[in-house]
C-alpha cells in the first residue's frame, strides 16, 4: 500500500513502475466499485423504508456514514507497515490541523446527511436523485470560490443543464409525488434535497483544501492519509447523527441503566487502548496489540449485531403463528453451530490446520468443547 512519499519509496516505485500504477489503478477501481453500489443502492433502500412506513430521519441519515468502522481496516494496514519500516512512526499520517478540520467537515456532512434524509422522506428516489445530482453545479461553484477551480466551456455547459434539469422537474410536482404526500411536504422535500446537494457541493472543495493544506506541509496525500481523514469525517458525522437520534427519542426503549452501561464500556475501552504499553503479552509488538485490540472490537460489534439478527428470526416464526419453543431454539443453534464450524473448517483447510504435527491438537478437541461450551444466543 502506498503509505508515505519517501525517497526510498520513489526509487522503488521508479523500479517496479507497473507494480505500483496497477495497485493504484486497483485501488481506484475498488473504490469506484463500493461507490456505485452505496450511490445506487443506498437511496433505494432508504426510499423503501419511508415507503413502508418508517419515519425515523435521523435514523436514515445515521446509516449512511455508520460504515466508517470499515476504514479501520486500511489504517490499520498503513500503520502497520509503517511501523514495520520504523518503529518511531505516528499512529497518523495526517496533521493535526487537517484532522481538526476533518472534525468540522464530519459535523457538516451529519447535517447534510440529516437533511438528505428528511428530503428523501417527501420525494421519489427520481426526483431525489436528479436534484442530488446538482450538486456537481454547486460543487464547481463553491470550488472556483474555495479552490480557485478554472472554469471551463463543458463545465458552464452541465452546470446550465443540470439546472433547468431541477427546473423542468420542478414544475412537474403533481405527477410523481408519492402516495400520502402533500404538496407542501412535496416541495419542502424539493428544497431540502436542493440544501442538501448545496451543503455537499461546499464539503467537497473544503475537503480538497484540507489536502492541500496537508501538501503545504511537506506530507504527501497518499491513499493512508485521505482513509485517515475518511475515518475522521464519518466517525464524527455519525456521532452528530447519533445525538439527533437521542434528541428525537429515538432510543426510547432504552433504559438509563442500558445508556450508562454503554458509556462505561466504551469509555472502559478508551482506557484500556490508552495503556497499551502496560498489558501487552511478552513477545507482543506494538502494532500487534494494536491489530488485536480493534479485531476484538470488531468482533464484539458483529455479535452484537448478530443477536438481534437472531431475535429477528424468531420474532418472524411467531409471526407466522408457530410458537418459539425449546425445541425449536434448539433446532436453530444446531444450524447455526453447524454451519459455523463448517465455515471455520474451511479457514483451517486453508490454513493447512490438519497437517501431521497438528494431530495432537485435533485429539484435543474435546477438552477444548468443555471449556468452551456453545453459545445460546436467544
Amino acid at each position: 500500500m502506498d503509505v508515505e512519499a519517501t525517497k526510498d519509496v520513489g526509487h522503488e516505485q521508479a523500479a517496479v513502475p507497473g507494480r505500483g500504477r496497477a495497485a493504484r489503478w486497483l485501488l481506484v477501481a475498488l473504490n469506484c466499485g463500493m461507490l456505485v453500489v452505496g450511490t445506487t443502492g443506498g437511496p433505494l433502500i432508504s426510499r423503501l423504508y419511508f415507503s413502508k412506513g418508517g419515519h425515523r430521519q435521523w435514523l436514515s441519515a445515521w446509516l449512511q456514514t455508520a460504515g466508517w468502522p470499515l476504514l479501520l481496516v486500511p489504517v490499520a494496514a498503513s500503520y502497520l507497515s509503517r511501523r514495520a519500516r520504523d518503529r518511531r512512526a505516528p499512529l497518523f499520517l495526517t496533521p493535526t490541523r487537517v484532522l481538526l478540520a476533518g472534525v468540522g467537515l464530519g459535523f457538516l456532512n451529519g447535517a447534510d446527511d440529516f437533511i438528505y434524509a428528511y428530503g428523501l422522506a417527501y420525494l421519489p428516489v427520481s426526483t431525489s436523485a436528479i436534484l442530488i445530482s446538482t450538486q456537481l453545479a454547486f460543487t464547481v461553484f463553491f470550488a472556483c470560490l474555495i479552490v480557485r477551480q478554472r472554469l471551463t466551456a463543458a463545465t458552464l455547459n452541465a452546470v446550465a443543464l443540470l439546472t433547468i434539469g431541477a427546473v423542468v422537474l420542478g414544475l412537474h410536482a403533481s405527477k410523481d409525488r408519492p402516495a400520502g404526500v402533500t404538496s407542501g411536504k412535496y416541495w419542502m422535500g424539493f428544497f431540502l434535497t436542493l440544501g442538501a446537494a448545496a451543503l455537499y457541493g461546499l464539503i467537497l472543495p473544503l475537503v480538497e483544501l484540507a489536502y492541500k493544506h496537508a501538501a503545504g506541509g511537506g506530507r504527501a496525500v497518499t491513499y493512508a492519509l485521505v482513509m485517515e481523514m475518511q475515518l475522521v469525517m464519518g466517525f464524527f458525522a455519525t456521532a452528530f447523527c447519533t445525538v439527533g437520534m437521542v434528541v428525537n427519542k429515538d432510543f426510547q426503549r432504552l433504559t438509563a441503566a442500558t445508556l450508562n452501561a454503554v458509556a462505561l464500556l466504551t469509555i472502559g475501552a478508551v482506557v484500556l487502548g490508552l495503556h497499551v504499553s502496560k498489558d501487552r503479552p511478552a513477545g507482543v509488538t506494538n502494532g500487534k496489540y494494536w491489530m488485536g485490540f480493534f479485531l476484538i472490537i470488531g468482533a464484539a460489534a458483529l455479535y452484537g449485531l448478530i443477536l438481534p439478527l437472531v431475535e429477528l428470526a424468531y420474532k418472524h416464526v411467531a409471526a407466522r403463528g408457530r410458537a418459539v419453543t425449546y425445541a425449536l431454539v434448539m433446532e436453530m443453534q444446531l444450524v447455526m453451530g453447524f454451519f459455523a464450524t463448517a465455515f471455520c473448517t474451511v479457514g483451517m483447510v486453508v490454513n493447512k490446520d490438519f497437517q501431521r504435527r497438528h494431530r495432537r491438537c485435533i485429539q484435543s478437541y474435546p477438552l477444548l468443547l468443555l471449556c468452551y461450551p456453545p453459545k445460546l444466543e436467544s
